[in-house]
């Protein structure tokens, strides 16, 4: 899913409002721009963008389900990469900087609903049909996205997990030796 990325203005929702898709807006200098999410974790996200940034720079992301916002924190670039064939577009790395596991957790299940699950459409090419071929290396090239989200997203809660239960292991072993 791809979003225009012109500035918008305080308050406005993205123009795809679909209700089970998780989108994320990044806010910079009072500049909110749409960003297509294409890896996400809960140390940080990968996204295509309009913005022109750089490494080091602090933004705010706002993350979306319809036109409800899920979860806002800060975060800093700390990787660009220009996309292939568009000019328009980078990729910025984006390390959250105040992301809590609670909001985590809010962001995490939206992987594994409809946007991980829905039928992948395949657009269509302005110059005439889109081949088998093409079909093909865009399903792959999705579905290779959505099963690496998934798995960033169960290594972060078995982390999330093991940590939990390192804490309630200390818990209990303070508890013993005052006994």
């Amino acid at each position: 899913m791809s979003f225009k990325t012109e500035e918008i203005s305080q308050g406005e929702i993205h123009e795809d409002s679909n209700e089970d898709v998780l989108r994320v807006t990044i806010v910079y200098d009072d500049v909110r721009s749409p960003a297509e999410i294409l890896r996400i974790s809960s140390g940080g996200l990968f996204a295509k963008t309009g913005l022109l940034l750089q490494l080091g720079d602090h933004v705010e992301l706002e993350f979306f389900q319809g036109n409800t916002i899920l979860v806002s924190c800060s975060a800093q670039v700390t990787r660009i990469e220009p996309q292939t064939g568009n000019d328009e577009e980078i990729g910025l790395g984006l390390r959250y900087l105040n992301m809590d596991a609670k909001s985590w957790l809010k962001i995490a299940k939206h992987v594994f609903q409809a946007p991980t699950l829905a039928p992948i459409r395949v657009p269509t090419n302005r110059t005439g049909p889109v081949s088998t071929s093409q079909k093909f290396r865009i399903i792959n090239q999705e579905t290779d996205r959505r099963i690496g989200n998934i798995l960033a997203v169960i290594n972060d809660l078995q982390m999330e997990i093991q940590s939990k239960y390192d804490e309630l292991r200390d818990l209990l072993d303070g508890s013993e030796r005052k006994h």
